[in-house]
């Protein structure tokens, strides 16, 4: 079950990116004049809004970038979600935990009943 899920979320990491990347490129080579931009008419009410494609296609863009810098951060959250999954503990573990907290109650470490 994870690793379905770990692949369609690498999958569609990976389509953010190539998509960002595309519209990205696109639109500078439009902002340079080597391609159209995108075009189509649209109409707010009785306004009629000049450029709405360009518009549009500025916006996505600015959309997919935003989404491409959550990237990291959701690696981050994956590599500790991992981490977690993965976390074990033995008998051995927890007997050492005990000898050192009674070790370190009994030099007086812990001065809390003192307080109250």
């Amino acid at each position: 079950m994870f690793g379905i899920q770990r692949a369609l979320h690498g999958v569609a990491l990976f389509s953010i990116i190539a998509l960002a990347l595309a519209v990205v490129g696109y639109t500078i080579v439009c902002a340079l004049g080597l391609a159209p931009w995108l075009t189509f008419e649209a109409q707010f009410g009785a306004w009629h809004v000049p450029a709405a494609g360009q518009i549009v296609q500025i916006a996505v863009t600015f959309l997919l970038v935003s989404l491409a810098f959550f990237i990291p951060s959701s690696r981050r959250i994956l590599t500790l979600e991992h981490s977690h999954r993965d976390f074990s503990l033995s008998m051995d573990d927890v007997a050492r935990a005990y000898h050192l907290c009674h070790t370190a109650d009994r030099a007086g470490v812990f001065t809390l009943s003192s307080e109250l």
